[in-house]
């Protein structure tokens, strides 16, 4: 209702339309999420965060390639913003690409060396590949972080 009432109030409120976009997501109501996010790159096409909000949404429909395609045009516009490149690698991982995968958690942790998440996800990729030693230290690490 709050991010109704501000966008109502303006209606090129690109952060309130972006982050009612994300409430959707979390809401699993998806179709009005990429409204949302689409409507807010709309009126600002260089808003990072709401070009990643809608690749996570995709990601969790499985819409994959879309998800990837948005996630490369965040990066390409901040390509230091460490939780755009964890959420491509979490997108690679899904897909089971996991040299890609990989690539991008370990962009992620160099940007990031506390990033917890993108720690235990790498590990679940080593887990996946089966190089548990690798996967146990990663493990290991986001707990003593988390």
């Amino acid at each position: 209702e709050d991010f109704d009432r501000a966008i109502e109030l303006n209606p090129k409120y690109d952060w309130a339309i972006a982050h009612r976009g994300k409430t959707y997501r979390l809401m699993k109501r998806y179709p009005e999420a990429l409204e949302d996010f689409d409507r807010a790159i709309e009126l600002n096409p260089k808003y990072n965060w709401a070009i990643a909000g809608r690749g996570v949404t995709y990601r969790l429909m499985e819409r994959y390639t879309e998800a990837l395609e948005d996630f490369h045009r965040a990066i390409e516009l901040n390509p230091k913003y460490d939780w755009v490149i964890a959420n491509r690698g979490e997108t690679y991982r899904l897909m089971k690409r996991y040299p890609e995968a990989l690539e991008d958690f370990d962009r992620a942790i160099e940007l990031n060396p506390k990033y917890d998440w993108a720690i235990a996800s790498r590990g679940e990729i080593y887990q996946s590949m089966k190089r548990y030693p690798e996967a146990l230290e990663d493990f290991d690490r986001a707990i003593e972080l988390n």
